[in-house]
């Protein structure tokens, strides 16, 4: 019996007006090129549902193995005064659990993934917790035939979480409403609070990510509310324990 896997992104308009955009732009292009490419060479047992999901306004340009969700309401930028246009995790994961899968999960626009990543799910854990290998830049070729040299196996943070949908839906109402994707801490209240929910969850560094110098603004809006929603969780949970 075939697994059904949502792969879901919030793909990002980068404007071409400076070179960091077209940086940002081309690591972003490689990685849904990977994308589509596993989408169109399935392994056995295993569908593929690529997503992207945007604001009713936003630009897409994706390939035709994407399917383009403009469902997303809640703008942190309007909510909060937040410096950026950003989405909330909970209403990312929410809209993508409406699709029919066994499994689903969002990841970074720029993350690229090897064809044995779905592998994973034969495990038929509740939540999968990822990690990145910081790679050197690549094409989709060069990424495909292993072509690539490995930078680092050390960054602390995670790019994505995958989980069993019936699991998301029992369980959602333990995961913060208002933290907002692409500031400081969100990953970590997700890491926390899914490894006490669950004991049947996996841990691994599965996926792959064009290195860049990255720098945490601890000072927006959006980062001083997930600090404070962290900062709550971990009373609630008593961490550490």
């Amino acid at each position: 019996m075939s697994l059904n896997i949502a792969v879901c992104i919030n793909y990002v308009d980068y404007s071409t007006s400076s070179l960091e955009l077209k940086r940002k732009k081309k690591r972003q292009d490689v990685a849904i090129e990977v994308l589509a490419d596993l989408k169109r060479n399935e392994p056995d047992g295993i569908n593929i549902g690529l997503l992207s999901l945007n604001f009713s306004d936003d630009k897409v340009d994706l390939p035709d193995e994407f399917r383009v969700l403009k469902k997303l309401k809640r703008d942190s930028k309007k909510e909060i005064g937040n410096n950026r246009r950003l989405p909330y995790l909970k209403e990312i994961y929410d809209i993508s659990s409406m699709v029919y899968c066994d499994y689903f999960g969002f990841m970074n626009s720029d993350i690229l993934l090897k064809g044995d990543f779905f592998k994973l799910f034969e495990s038929k854990a509740d939540v999968y917790i990822l990690y990145r290998t910081d790679i050197e830049e690549v094409s989709r070729e060069s990424f495909d035939i292993d072509c690539f040299r490995v930078l680092s196996h050390d960054h602390a943070g995670n790019d994505a979480f995958f989980f069993r949908r019936q699991w998301w839906i029992d369980n959602k109402k333990h995961f913060p409403d208002d933290l907002i994707l692409g500031e400081t801490e969100w990953d970590t209240v997700y890491r926390e609070l899914s490894v006490r929910l669950t004991k049947n969850h996996h841990i691994s560094r599965d996926l792959f990510h064009v290195y860049h110098d990255a720098k945490w603004n601890l000072t927006s809006p959006g980062a001083k509310q997930n600090i404070k929603i962290w900062n709550n969780v971990k009373k609630r949970i008593g961490w550490p324990t």
